[in-house]
């Protein structure tokens, strides 16, 4: 496995997690706030892409060269997810503990609520993405092994001739895979959709946002752009800003499709309207990509404050909705009483995100960092 760290993207997490904290918290002031601004939900969408991308930036070698462990793999992601995952279930356990059962705890523990409607915003709401990433997870090695054969193959046959058209030819096949797994995707999650409902009786409105078969094209998405910037990395190292560019180029315009179509729930019924919702997580990959290949904005997000936010993002992540005594969601709750003391919502907005890093910072500096070094030290080899 390669041990390149890459800071942008780092700091790219802290950047989607503020799009997801500030989506939540200005919920009762979309009358007001730009449209835009309303899709907070879009930050998911990046953080998929960018586990796709770092995935297939880590492991293809190892999976191509036959010296992949899945043993050591399985423990590197119990020991990324769980330490803080456990601590913030069970405290929302106990703050919940008169309006939930012991089958949701159960469920959010092995991370499996997200594949059950009924569940899947149960306990802490934005743990449903968690489901989707530990389905990733447990599907990546096989999904990176066959794109790095394909990637490898595909740049044999397209070789000959000048760089430039390479790269071009290799572009317009992604996008084709892409469109490929979105259908796939598509059509798993109907399936699914008819086997929950013929099951436990619960027609699942959320299947095609809320599992992995309906976004299995934002992971995808990810893995193809970290397929493409290996195959011509010589070709697009320095030219990071224009990638990125191009990346919020596409992220704003199918954000804009959506919110001028019906926004979230109404764009559905426009023919283009679940490209554009994907579009999202395409957009990410581009925008990951040219962070990876240098530039402005890859130093911008590669700053000590971006990487240490991106740091706590996850921390910030899972604990910015979650129950906290007499408090649903602690942030709502936060906001909703510095806006009571006569605060403007967005700076009562701003010095909510504020503490909730900072909440963040110290449960990533106190708890899951020690706690995740120790759990390195005593389960995996030197050297890994």
């Amino acid at each position: 496995m390669s041990s390149i760290t890459i800071p942008a993207l780092t700091g790219l997490r802290a950047f989607a997690a503020a799009i997801v904290f500030f989506g939540h918290i200005l919920t009762p002031h979309y009358d007001v706030v730009p449209g835009l601004l309303q899709y907070g939900w879009a930050g998911v969408n990046i953080f998929f892409a960018l586990s796709g991308y770092l995935f297939q930036h880590l492991y293809s070698e190892t999976l191509i060269r036959g010296t992949f462990s899945w043993w050591e793999y399985i423990k590197r992601r119990l020991i990324r997810i769980y330490p803080i995952t456990s601590l913030v279930v069970v405290l929302s356990a106990i703050s919940a503990w008169d309006r939930i059962t012991m089958i949701d705890i159960g469920l959010h523990l092995t991370l499996l609520h997200g594949w059950h409607p009924k569940y899947r915003l149960s306990l802490n709401a934005p743990m449903w993405t968690l489901t989707l990433e530990e389905s990733y997870y447990l599907m990546a090695p096989v999904m990176i092994y066959y794109l790095r054969k394909f990637s490898d193959d595909l740049r044999k046959r397209l070789a000959p001739g000048p760089s430039g058209l390479l790269l071009v030819k290799t572009c317009l096949v992604a996008l084709l895979v892409w469109i490929l797994s979105f259908a796939l995707g598509r059509g798993l999650a109907s399936y699914h959709q008819d086997l929950v409902y013929q099951v436990f009786g619960l027609w699942d409105w959320d299947v095609f946002s809320g599992t992995i078969l309906g976004r299995l094209s934002d992971f995808v998405a990810g893995m193809l752009a970290a397929s493409l910037m290996s195959m011509h990395v010589h070709r697009l190292k320095g030219r990071g800003d224009l990638i990125v560019a191009i990346g919020v180029f596409l992220f704003f315009c199918s954000a804009g499709f959506i919110h001028t179509h019906g926004g979230a729930t109404g764009v559905g019924e426009h023919k283009f309207g679940s490209i554009a919702i994907n579009g999202l997580g395409a957009a990410g990959a581009i925008i990951i990509a040219g962070l990876h290949a240098g530039g402005w904005f890859s130093r911008l997000l590669s700053s000590r404050v971006a990487v240490v936010l991106g740091e706590c993002s996850f921390a910030l992540y899972l604990i910015q909705f979650m129950p906290v005594g007499p408090f649903p969601k602690i942030s709502m709750a936060l906001q909703g009483g510095l806006e009571s003391a006569g605060v403007h919502f967005l700076l009562a907005a701003l010095t909510s995100y504020l503490v909730m890093n900072l909440a963040a910072l110290l449960l990533h500096r106190l708890y899951e960092r020690p706690l995740g070094l120790a759990m390195r030290r005593k389960w995996l080899k030197r050297g890994t």
